[in-house]
């Protein structure tokens, strides 16, 4: 199967049939890489994006707001096939609700944020390596000691591992250097693109692993942070 999630031609250059003949090349394309079944605004598993074209985490298909869109695959032969509900909530004079029960959960839980942490798998470095990251964790307190029970987590060295295959481009700190959380530590060049690699906590760097011009594996030991 084959998707062509978009075609777009200047304003002073529609209806001139030229969006017509890109979406035809666009077809004959997808054929000739094996394309029987043809799709025009993807969505779900049909999603090429890492990221959805109109700004959310996944590409709705064709628009109602875009009429003309519809119309140009419709005349081109193509049928609707399923809809997808897309749900729009204005924020700048959203107040969020008051209540007790947050406030209780303010008492028996701690917030823990980590910037920029390691991804988790092979795609979440593909489809979120590129931006920076904020993960909150909720900690339940210690009801006799009003500590946060997570905190355990942080005595060990923070081992900082490869999250795909790739080559090291850039080393960016020394041993025994004092980084900060969030500080970029490495350069990575993956799917050719370049990665900073960033720690989620402070420290310092005991062991630098790799060196620059070199390749490693997807979950290689790096650099660890005491």
């Amino acid at each position: 199967m084959g998707v062509t999630h978009l075609v777009m031609t200047r304003p002073h250059y529609q209806r001139r049939g030229i969006g017509r003949e890109l979406l035809s090349r666009a077809e004959e394309y997808l054929r000739s890489r094996g394309a029987g079944v043809l799709y025009a605004g993807g969505v779900g598993h049909l999603n090429g994006f890492y990221l959805g074209m109109y700004g959310g985490s996944e590409m709705p298909g064709v628009l109602d707001s875009s009429p003309a869109a519809q119309q140009f695959f419709l005349a081109a032969g193509y049928r609707e096939i399923d809809q997808t509900l897309v749900l729009h909530r204005e924020t700048a004079t959203f107040h969020p609700p008051v209540d007790r029960r947050v406030m209780q959960l303010r008492r028996t839980a701690a917030v823990r944020a980590a910037m920029d942490p390691p991804a988790t798998s092979w795609w979440d470095a593909c489809t979120m390596g590129i931006f920076a990251q904020a993960r909150f964790d909720v900690d339940l307190k210690d009801a006799v000691k009003g500590a946060a029970i997570g905190k355990v987590a942080h005595t060990g060295p923070l081992k900082l591992t490869a999250p795909m295959p790739g080559k090291i481009v850039k080393v960016l700190v020394a041993p025994g250097e004092a980084v900060e959380a969030g500080r970029g530590v490495l350069v990575m060049e993956a799917m050719k693109m370049e990665n900073e690699l960033k720690v989620s906590r402070a420290g310092a760097v005991q062991e630098i692993k790799v060196k620059e011009g070199q390749a490693v594996e997807m979950g290689a030991l790096l650099l660890v942070i005491g």
